[in-house]
């Protein structure tokens, strides 16, 4: 939906064995149970006003209204 409306770019990641030794992990971080997994997602714009931009198209858009019942 948000390329449809403008955006440069979407990514859409899922974790399966994000252990990392030394460090805090992203699981722990991100409060999973052992029976979850971590996705996480990220968009790409040309500047903070074409965000702007893209989420109000976005967020008119009826397929993201049906997302929220």
């Amino acid at each position: 939906i948000w390329m449809e409306h403008g955006a440069l770019a979407y990514v859409e990641a899922a974790g399966e064995d994000l252990a990392d030794h030394g460090m805090v992990g992203f699981v722990k971080m991100a409060g999973c149970k052992k029976s979850e997994t971590v996705v996480f997602s990220w968009i790409t714009y040309k500047s903070k006003a074409h965000r702007t931009a893209v989420n109000t198209k976005v967020m008119k858009d009826p397929r993201i209204a049906a997302m929220m019942r």
